[in-house]
């Protein structure tokens, strides 16, 4: 039996009888959303605001991107709105422009009916099955998920006891969980940021067990999708979360490969650590986070090691040209999970060579370093790398001083390296480990 008709025959057959609880409840909504709304009701079609916003606003975060779903047919919402524009090849999306701001407006999905379309492993490649509010809800991933909020009305409407779940605090699928992680994988990876995201959250017992036997799906989901959940992961203000929970569920070689076979020695989780608490914080003050900046961070215990191996076997090569090398080989083994653009590339290979560059301090090279687009990556980089290793402190030290200064002491303190130069042949770079 075919891995496709196995998922078939696990299809209910019958029609959903579960009756919807309602709970009224005034959850502030922007204005946008609200005439959004107000104008699908007007013309005939039911509308919602559902999933995270309303999750959030219950469990008293603060909601951030609002989803709508409707009884409306994409084509019908772009008639109704000047400013749609119609997306998706999985499943058809309505997005609606205020300037800046896009919302994104959804048609309610049917039970599956046999029309999907499979990839050979069983897994959902094309989804555009329409249906009402209650099949909507039932083909959602988790019973937090599943709440939808007439703003008109005023009331929460509750299928698949997402309420009871926010009570618990407690993570759980909707329906067979082996079935739900075989149809879409990534549903692994986002109860584990969900859990992290939301304060005091467990995942239920059978989602937490049937983690195990279908983790090596995430093997077949495209690198592009891996890379857009690591950003959700590692950019939502739960960084060192996530990645705890993520070795703790053997589930971290699925986002990193070359981290799979790597003993992280005591320097190196320090450096995570501060790593992940600066990056936390900086989400905190809702500044920007560069996720290439996280990757070259996790992957440069292994560059590291690797660099290291590779001097003791050829101790006459120069440590540049070699460390192209084995960037090269980390960069091929890492792509297989994460499809890191291409210029996200190149700035993690700036920022672990402009270490060597840093550390040197060469005279007639410092001032052409403050040009290079990649210094301040790479300075933050050092910073990160001295707090934990003491033999960096004074070096680090020395280019703080150096970027805050004026040009004339800038000029002062290169004149005073140039005066204490060791001769060439007695260098020794301290970006090799040992």
């Amino acid at each position: 039996m075919t891995v496709i008709n196995w998922l078939k025959r696990l299809m209910p057959k019958k029609a959903l009888t579960h009756q919807a609880y309602q709970k009224s409840q005034f959850i502030p909504v922007p204005k946008n959303v609200l005439s959004i709304i107000r104008r699908l009701q007007n013309n005939g079609f039911e509308a919602y605001v559902v999933g995270g916003f309303v999750r959030d606003a219950l469990l008293g975060l603060s909601p951030k991107d609002v989803d709508l779903a409707t009884s409306a047919r994409p084509e019908q919402i772009r008639k109704l709105f000047s400013n749609c524009r119609l997306i998706g090849k999985r499943f058809r999306l309505a997005h609606i422009y205020f300037g800046k701001e896009i919302i994104e407006v959804a048609t309610f999905r049917a039970q599956k009916d046999g029309r999907e379309e499979y990839s050979k492993e069983g897994i959902i490649r094309r989804d555009n099955c329409y249906g009402t509010i209650k099949e909507d809800a039932f083909r959602r991933d988790f019973g937090v998920n599943a709440l939808f909020y007439d703003p008109i009305k005023k009331v929460i409407i509750d299928y698949c006891g997402g309420l009871k779940d926010i009570e618990a605090k407690k993570m759980r699928l909707i329906g067979k969980a082996k079935l739900r992680y075989h149809e879409d994988p990534m549903r692994i990876l986002r109860a584990i940021r969900l859990c992290c995201k939301l304060p005091d959250f467990e995942i239920e017992t059978q989602t937490h067990q049937a983690i195990k036997s279908k983790a090596a799906l995430l093997d077949h989901i495209p690198n592009a999708r891996r890379y857009d959940e690591y950003k959700k992961m590692f950019c939502n203000g739960h960084s060192e979360k996530n990645y705890h929970k993520l070795k703790e569920e053997k589930l971290l070689r699925y986002l990193f490969p070359p981290l799979a076979s790597y003993a992280l020695q005591a320097q190196d989780k320090q450096f995570y650590h501060a790593a992940f608490v600066n990056s936390d914080q900086r989400h905190k003050d809702q500044k920007s986070i560069n996720p290439i900046f996280l990757i070259s961070v996790l992957l440069w215990p292994v560059f590291m090691d690797a660099c290291t191996q590779k001097q003791q076997q050829h101790p006459k090569h120069s440590f540049l040209g070699m460390s192209h090398e084995v960037i090269d080989s980390i960069f091929a083994h890492q792509l297989e999970a994460l499809a890191i653009p291409r210029f996200g590339l190149e700035h993690i290979r700036q920022i672990w060579t402009l270490q060597y560059k840093l550390e040197q301090r060469r005279p007639k090279t410092i001032f052409g370093l403050l040009n290079h687009p990649r210094i301040r990556s790479a300075y933050d980089f050092l910073l990160l790398r001295a707090a934990n290793e003491t033999k960096l402190k004074e070096t680090a030290q020395w280019w703080q001083d150096f970027m805050e200064s004026d040009i004339e002491l800038q000029q002062t303190m290169v004149n005073k390296l140039r005066k204490k130069r060791v001769p060439r042949g007695k260098r020794k770079h301290s970006s090799t480990k040992g």
